[in-house]
């Protein structure tokens, strides 16, 4: 689920109530155990931070905030870590359906093997202390979002999405039955399927105004 190259001739301005919860997120939130669950594992956040970088470093906020629920979704919904232990990790590290593991391709291509299309070693290493700056601050800022959406503190855009694409002009085969499900739109990124499995989509209404969305920068 890379993102390829979109033209942004299909953005609308922000929704004024997206663009107030974020607003709202900014602020100094409480821990990721607030929540009423377990506190994120370490390792699981640290992964959440890198894939959302490499999979959307150059989408809007909201477009992250949709990558970090996408990756929980998957989580909650079960069936997508492989045959290892359902973890964020291991969700975003699986390997790709439908192909060969000894290929390299994983369903979060920024974790495709070195040397296999996409592979993203930038997102692979990215870190706190990177000694690049805006590398650096990627990271923190991304980690303040998926904090705040493990907490709680962001509500889903993706109406329960489990996949998505980025901008292409025919949308991927596998697309069409889950988006008969719950199609979002966020920046160049559209969103489908549904959390309680591949198709399964929770009430359309979740998704309210949010479907279709644009939002201008990154």
């Amino acid at each position: 689920m890379a993102d390829p190259t979109n033209d942004g001739s299909d953005q609308t301005p922000l929704d004024p109530s997206v663009a107030s919860m974020l607003g709202a997120a900014s602020a100094p939130e409480p821990t990721p155990s607030t929540a009423g669950g377990p506190p994120l594992d370490p390792n699981d956040r640290d992964m959440l931070i890198k894939t959302v970088y490499g999979e959307a470093s150059n989408q809007p906020v909201l477009g992250q905030v949709g990558i970090v629920h996408a990756i929980l979704n998957r989580v909650a919904a079960g069936g997508y870590s492989g045959n290892q232990p359902n973890t964020i990790a291991n969700v975003v590290t699986a390997p790709a359906a439908g192909v060969n593991p000894a290929r390299g391709f994983h369903e979060f291509s920024p974790w495709n093997a070195p040397g296999v299309p996409e592979s993203n070693p930038t997102a692979q290493n990215l870190s706190p202390n990177n000694s690049n700056p805006v590398l650096a601050n990627a990271y923190r800022n991304i980690g303040d979002l998926v904090d705040k959406v493990y907490a709680g503190l962001i509500p889903d855009p993706t109406g329960g999405a489990t996949h998505y694409y980025g901008f292409m002009k025919t949308p991927p085969k596998w697309a069409a039955p889950l988006a008969a499900q719950n199609r979002v739109k966020i920046g160049d990124q559209t969103f489908v399927g549904g959390s309680t499995g591949p198709g399964q989509s929770v009430p359309n209404q979740i998704a309210g105004g949010y479907a279709d969305i644009g939002a201008q920068g990154s």
